[in-house]
């Protein structure tokens, strides 16, 4: 997950990447606590991945998802969106569909 966050955040300008980390200096989700404005002054995009981990766990990818709607980056949310296979869902469920595909 860190890579994808940092593969988003290396696709966002040098404006909107500042705009990112003055967002994590505040309250983006209910029971997160901001990172400290001095802990992200400076910060390279993989600083900033590295701290998020640190501060979020778990929710990061929901911080990361909220401040880019924020910042009016919807074009990039939808990397962080669980991806299906649908031949691994239908082959799995319905063997019978393994003759089609193959």
């Amino acid at each position: 997950m860190d890579e994808l966050i940092l593969n988003i955040l290396e696709d966002l300008k040098k404006e909107d990447f500042e705009k990112f980390t003055l967002y994590l200096n505040g309250t983006v989700l209910e029971g997160c606590r901001p990172i400290p404005r001095g802990r992200l002054e400076d910060q390279s995009r993989p600083g900033v991945v590295t701290l998020m981990k640190g501060y979020y766990g778990d929710k990061r990818v929901n911080i990361t998802q909220e401040i880019l709607k924020k910042i009016r980056r919807d074009d990039l949310i939808g990397r962080l969106e669980p991806k299906i296979d649908l031949n691994v869902v239908l082959v799995g469920h319905f063997p019978f569909f393994q003759e089609l595909i193959n």
